[in-house]
């Protein structure tokens, strides 16, 4: 691994010291603007870059911490974007000469919901053609000699080198779980549905996906929940009810050690409207390194609670190799977790 090479940059860290007035969302952007400056020319995982709109946004964002007004949680985080998500304000080129320069009349639903929320958007990433085709020119950031997975090839790159806490990709098959495995961050593909996909480049719309590359599992919820906050996902709202506080207490298991199926559902079941107490008496436990899925798992939604008790199935993962950083995920009804 290159000695220079910069560790992922978490945002959720960053903003208890923007709302401390230890930092601010400018000086965090800084960072990110010059980890891009440093290692984008060898990794290549931009095609376009904004570092003048980004500062703007920056900036703006600042004056609304110091006046503890945030927009949102996400309120000053810096987005890097798959160039296949439709941008207004940049062009969204798709890795084709025939899309070259093509500018979109409007943001995407998923880019439009994260600027309203304060989050800035600092550039466009390489993708494979189309999402499906020929290869861009990112490398992995531990080798560059070595592919960094794709499609969602410069989004994980970016993450991986600190040039954004977290990014947009798009996955069919496994076009975000297996360039986040390769560049060692967090890759969240949700269920389908779950985020909405409008103004992205679809290769299937009964299977593409839109997901979050992120530096932690708390970045990568955090982006992907505000998205279907405010963008509504088409789907059964699953972003927006129990599977969040389910992953928070995830969070707290694996950095305590704990993760195991039985402990997180005794926790849960500390917030009794929101795992039902007969769950845990049909549930194995989840050892280290597998994917276990658990059906039959009764949730309350908080946001619903007209909708009373419903039945979600549950993929629990945890890698105890640490080959890779942050790799346990609850999440209703999910193919895979990396």
């Amino acid at each position: 691994m290159p000695r220079n090479l910069p560790e992922p940059v978490s945002f959720v860290r960053a903003a208890a010291d923007f709302r401390d007035g230890r930092t601010t969302p400018r000086r965090f952007l800084e960072r990110c603007l010059e980890a891009i400056s440093r290692h984008d020319r060898t990794i290549k995982a931009f095609v376009t870059l904004d570092a003048r709109g980004a500062r703007k946004a920056a900036d703006a964002a600042t004056r609304r911490y110091e006046q503890a007004r945030p927009l949102s949680p996400v309120d000053g985080c810096p987005i890097a974007v798959k160039d296949i998500i439709a941008t207004a304000d940049m062009p969204t080129e798709m890795n084709s000469p025939i899309y070259r320069k093509w500018r979109p009349k409007a943001d995407a639903a998923c880019v439009m919901a994260l600027r309203r929320a304060g989050a800035i958007v600092i550039g466009k990433t390489v993708t494979t053609e189309f999402a499906i085709g020929r290869s861009g020119p990112t490398r992995n950031p531990f080798d560059p000699t070595r592919t960094p997975g794709g499609s969602s090839s410069g989004s994980a790159a970016a993450v991986a080198c600190g040039m954004a806490p977290a990014a947009l990709g798009t996955q069919t098959v496994g076009s975000v779980l297996r360039p986040a495995a390769y560049c060692g961050v967090v890759g969240f593909k949700p269920t389908h549905g779950g985020l909405p996909t409008g103004g992205i480049h679809l290769l299937s719309p009964t299977s593409d996906h839109l997901g979050v590359i992120a530096a932690t599992v708390e970045d990568a919820w955090l982006v992907a929940s505000q998205i279907s906050v405010a963008a509504a996902s088409p789907g059964i709202g699953l972003m927006g009810g129990a599977a969040g506080i389910a992953l928070g207490w995830v969070v707290n298991l694996v950095q305590r050690g704990e993760a195991s199926m039985g402990r997180l559902l005794a926790l849960l079941q500390e917030q009794p409207a929101i795992v039902s107490p007969a769950a845990s008496s049909r549930l194995p436990e989840a050892r280290g390194g597998r994917t276990v899925k658990y059906e039959g798992v009764w949730f309350r939604y908080p946001n619903a609670p007209e909708r009373g008790w419903v039945l979600q199935d549950i993929d629990f993962t945890v890698d105890t190799t640490h080959n890779f950083r942050g790799s346990a995920f609850v999440v209703p009804g999910s193919e895979g977790v990396a």
